[in-house]
């Protein structure tokens, strides 16, 4: 069964305690937390430079709000110009690994990233593929899965990119932070996209938009462009039984809604796709 969720990043002005409990009343099951060392505006809710004491506080209020945590974004340019950037990159992952086994979080994903100081993408996706295979086989040791998300501007984006990325890297179980809005805006199909990533598929954002990059916005669930009813229909079709996160990232291009209206909103989204 697929569940409702809401990923952390809109909500990042409240404390863990007081999203998870506003969350709960409003009826999702799980929050995706927001880990990230890269920003867009968003303060990350936890970091690896939380203590013992401090991931101990993060799990319990979360299980006392009776919700459990699906995944932990850890985001970050991999494809950096130097080996030290590079390296310090692969270590802030690996640290993200332990802080999801320590909180409770089965999944941990980084988006796929930029290339930076001229790099072309081939070398680019070389020293992503590099850094991926090390993460997965520490994420593996520690019992936590390790996914990426290819945002549209990213150096992987598209389904067959996502596909050679594997190719490169055969031992290691990468999984996906599946968003269809991302295939949406660089023109292809996302059910297409589900059918073809299914098996890698370890969590599902769930987010509208209009428009093809870079010409686009993200906007309200259920006004755009995306059929996510398909979409979610065709991953329960295959078996997906994880958690649909809403993310939220309308109010980046215009949109004022208040929170607690986009909580209850979006709780009304997805019990309209059977969630």
């Amino acid at each position: 069964m697929i569940t409702a969720g809401f990923y952390s990043t809109f909500l990042h002005e409240l404390p863990v305690a007081d999203l998870a409990a506003k969350l709960s009343q409003a009826g999702y099951k799980s929050v995706e937390l927001n880990g990230d060392f890269w920003s867009n505006g968003f303060t990350p809710h936890v970091t690896p430079t939380f203590d013992a004491a401090g991931r101990a506080d993060i799990a319990r209020a979360i299980a006392d709000a009776g919700m459990n945590i699906s995944a932990l974004s850890a985001c970050l340019h991999l494809a950096k110009e130097t080996a030290e950037e590079r390296r310090a990159g692969i270590d802030y992952l690996k640290a993200s690994i332990d802080l999801a086994r320590d909180i409770g979080a089965p999944v941990v994903w980084v988006f796929t990233g930029r290339a930076f100081g001229g790099i072309d993408i081939a070398t680019a996706r070389k020293y992503l593929a590099a850094a991926l295979e090390e993460v997965c086989d520490h994420a593996k040791n520690r019992g936590v899965k390790f996914g990426i998300e290819g945002c549209s501007m990213h150096i992987v984006a598209k389904a067959d990119e996502y596909l050679e990325l594997f190719r490169s890297i055969p031992g290691s179980d990468v999984r996906v932070a599946f968003d269809p809005t991302h295939f949406q805006l660089r023109g292809e199909d996302p059910v297409g996209a589900a059918e073809l990533l299914f098996d890698r598929i370890s969590n599902f954002h769930v987010k509208d938009s209009i428009g093809r990059y870079p010409d686009f916005k993200c906007v309200p669930l259920g006004t755009g462009e995306v059929d996510l009813k398909a979409v979610t229909d065709t991953l329960r079709r295959l078996g997906y039984e994880g958690a649909a996160s809403v993310e939220y990232e309308s109010h980046l291009f215009g949109w004022k809604t208040p929170t607690d209206d986009v909580i209850r909103d979006s709780r009304a989204f997805l019990r309209g796709l059977g969630i």
